[in-house]
């Protein structure tokens, strides 16, 4: 099979799945299993973008390198050559670069279904269009074991775009207090904070720059963590901090004056750092349409809540959500619920048919749950949450703390309870308590008695203090997306980045056409 030393490869699939393969090994061997498909290798694909030349039968793999397995498409007959070769020089319209054809070879799958074929007047090139249907994201999703996986394959191919000299801006969707977090683990495994030794969750961690006297065990995104080596959640986390050095920008959602110190912090590991939060509401200001929701949920939105808030007065409903993933059991539920109607605050509450853990959902569930209490309390499967938060009759907010959810209620004026869960949400029902002082933290609590108290404290004893603080905060949101805002600026400075990197490597790359 020939001389090379024994090793391994890496060939990339259209999917995102890596296959790891032992070398020696051919190409027929590799793609015996998949017909009509060619290996590239990944420096060609560099050089050449997909001009590059398809390795033979018989080529061996070298260790230590990419390949790229790929199907490419069937051209129409008047693109094959008198020496019946087809004609593989491929322009697009939007200016396509090598890289960025290497990014479509990554994203898309190669298929007649996938690509739209032109043959322009002057009949010098064929014009290639791509696009990334669901389907393939579903794919994606079902040819892996869990989430975890599914974001494994997404960080293996940014390393690979590193690989190849593709540019990276990556966009970030946790909160920036726990993603900070993300960034000392390496310290903290040096330190002996992590993993854990002992029980005790409210030892304080203090080798996390900012949050010294801030941050206990049980705040942590991953407040279990007795294995760093074998804990998948802690190894994706590694790799995710391992890329953002490499990566041109970082993109995440927030703004200044929440975060500044922290995002002080971060930039000295990524300088380019875009802080261009909050999104939904930079979205509204641009359209210059303030009415309008950006909802992008997967769940049908019940819109009846709003008409049952409608009929209640200012302030007087507490919202509860726990997110589209959290899910409860039924004593948390039964919990929750008779805090909440012994507190005689009216609710409104999402209960998501996935909500309970281990159990059937049932509308009989809910029937015995609302018997007597419908005047004060109201129960839809899913609201449309930023027009619910934005009513005049919500006063505050039950929530998971996921980062979305938190920045929309800051942005709609509504302190919080937090009940977080886990990872982020963890990190930001700390600083919603203590840094920013717009709610109170109720992780790890689950008593219809503190349920109780909590939410009178929110809406009754503590409500103008809350108030207060988050109407500032709320203030300074609105402040940083109008014209001259950090976060507007911060925008018009990414924008302005992506085009600069795309005139740089149309100019270094000679052999790149667009």
């Amino acid at each position: 099979m020939g001389n090379n030393i024994g090793g391994s490869t890496k060939v990339m699939k259209i999917n995102g799945e890596i296959l790891k393969l032992k070398t020696p090994i051919t190409t027929s061997e590799v793609v015996k299993d998949y017909p009509g498909h060619v290996l590239l290798e990944s420096e060609a694909v560099k050089k050449f973008g997909i001009r590059a030349k398809p390795l033979e039968a018989e080529q061996e793999l070298k260790p230590c390198k990419i390949y790229f397995l790929v199907e490419l498409p069937l051209f129409p007959k008047q693109e094959i050559t008198s020496n019946n070769k087809v004609t593989r020089r491929v322009k697009s319209d939007v200016h396509m670069n090598a890289q960025d054809r290497l990014e479509c070879l990554m994203l898309s799958r190669r298929s007649a279904s996938d690509l739209s074929i032109s043959k322009p007047s002057n009949g010098a090139v064929v014009q290639l269009k791509m696009k990334l249907p669901r389907s393939v994201v579903q794919k994606l999703i079902e040819e892996s074991r869990d989430e975890t996986e599914v974001a494994e394959k997404i960080m293996d191919l940014l390393d690979i775009c590193n690989e190849v000299g593709v540019s990276v801006i990556s966009f970030d969707t946790i909160s920036p207090c726990c993603l900070w977090v993300y960034l000392c683990f390496p310290k903290l495994i040096q330190s002996g904070d992590i993993p854990f030794k002992g029980n005790d969750l409210d030892v304080l961690i203090e080798n996390v720059p900012g949050m010294e006297d801030l941050l206990r065990r049980r705040d942590f995104p991953f407040y279990r963590l007795t294995n760093c080596a074998t804990d998948l959640y802690c190894q994706l986390a590694l790799k995710e901090i391992q890329s953002i050095p490499r990566s041109h920008g970082l993109i995440l959602n927030t703004f200044e004056d929440l975060d500044g110190p922290l995002l002080s912090l971060i930039r000295s590991h990524c300088p380019q750092t875009y802080a261009v939060g909050p999104l939904h509401l930079q979205l509204k200001t641009r359209l210059a349409d303030k009415t309008m929701s950006s909802s992008n949920s997967l769940w049908e939105e019940d819109h009846s809540s709003i008409q049952w808030l409608d009929a209640h007065p200012t302030e007087s409903v507490i919202y509860v959500s726990f997110g589209s993933l959290a899910t409860l059991t039924k004593k948390e539920i039964l919990e929750f619920w008779h805090g909440l109607v012994n507190s005689g605050i009216r609710f409104l509450w999402v209960m998501r048919s996935d909500l309970l853990r281990e159990e059937e959902f049932s509308h009989q569930f809910v029937k015995e749950l609302t018997d007597g209490c419908e005047e004060r309390a109201y129960i839809v499967s899913w609201a449309p949450q930023e027009k619910v938060l934005s009513h005049p009759a919500i006063g505050g907010f039950l929530t998971h703390s996921g980062w979305n959810s938190t920045m929309e209620s800051i942005v709609e004026r509504k302190p919080m309870i937090c009940w977080a869960v886990y990872v982020d949400q963890r990190v930001t029902s700390r600083f919603v308590g203590e840094v920013w002082k717009i709610g109170l933290d109720m992780k790890d609590i689950c008593d219809r008695y503190i349920i109780e108290k909590a939410v009178k404290e929110l809406m009754v004893t503590n409500k103008d203090k809350l108030k207060k603080s988050v109407d500032k905060l709320s203030m300074l949101a609105e402040i940083s997306v109008g014209e001259g805002g950090s976060s507007y600026n911060a925008f018009e400075y990414l924008v302005n980045d992506i085009k600069k990197l795309g005139r740089r490597n149309k100019d270094s790359n000679p052999n790149c056409m667009g």
